[in-house]
């Protein structure tokens, strides 16, 4: 395994050295094709456009990210994550004083006959109820065991946006970085086209001047700002889950205890 590791990253530096090698040669070839290409003012005056784009393009992006987290949170943390789609208010209660029934925890069958309502509700726990076990219902530990396995797998749903929001959050700063080198660089090409043109900064020059610093300071606080929403969003989703998981995986413990 070892042997392979090191034949392995062997290939990886070599490809990375061929590309370096074949990359310098490009721009060799440029520079002695077309010697003014590369001059920095010619770079300057090609790129600006699309540089201004760039940083345009960033800032809807942040906008966007900002926008899909507050759905995801609206849509997973809120709606979905509702108690009502977990369980009913009294359907708890009943599965709790259901299993303190002798006669529930012996015979299966008595159990599907007393909870036959409860798994009619068109929810988490009523799914759990309707798959039981009869030798999860007779042992203690094993019930336990059911329960928060069979919750922790309905919650394994919401992975995907906890996903989604912790990658979000993560690209938000680096986006938002990215910004502002978009932006200072059109600053600074703005303010190196006036000087070499008019020699002083006019008037329209000093605003474009201006806008590309804004754009470059609201990118950095748009991507600390997803950063801190995402990892809220992120949290308070988490913290809904596992308040959901403990007030199911607890039905067991709680019906061992008589009223």
């Amino acid at each position: 395994m070892a042997q392979y590791e090191n034949g392995f990253l062997k290939h990886v530096k070599q490809i990375n050295v061929l590309a370096i090698a074949v990359l310098l040669v490009i721009l060799l070839l440029i520079s002695y094709i077309s010697p003014g290409i590369l001059d920095s003012q010619i770079l300057a005056r090609n790129f600006e456009p699309a540089i201004d784009a760039a940083g345009r393009l960033c800032v809807f992006v942040l906008y966007a990210m900002t926008i899909v987290l507050i759905v995801n949170y609206i849509y997973y943390g809120v709606l979905q994550l509702s108690r009502r789609n977990v369980y009913a208010d009294d359907q708890r209660e009943q599965l709790i004083g259901i299993l303190r029934l002798p006669d529930a925890r012996a015979d299966i069958h008595v159990f599907r006959e007393k909870t036959k309502k409860l798994t009619e509700m068109q929810n988490s726990l009523s799914e759990i109820i309707a798959a039981m076990l009869p030798n999860a219902l007779k042992q203690q530990f094993m019930l336990e065991q059911y329960f928060r396995t069979k919750i922790e797998n309905h919650m394994n749903r919401f992975s995907g946006p906890l996903n989604t929001i912790t990658t979000i959050s993560g690209l938000g700063p680096i986006i938002g970085f990215l910004g502002t080198l978009l932006g200072l660089i059109s600053a600074f090409a703005v303010s190196a086209r006036a000087i070499q043109t008019e020699g002083q900064m006019s008037p329209d020059t000093f605003g474009q001047l201006q806008y590309s610093l804004v754009i470059a300071i609201m990118t950095s606080v748009f991507g600390v700002v997803i950063k801190i929403v995402g990892s809220v969003v992120r949290q308070a989703i988490l913290s809904k889950i596992n308040k959901i998981q403990d007030e199911i995986a607890s039905i067991p413990t709680e019906s061992m205890y008589s009223e």
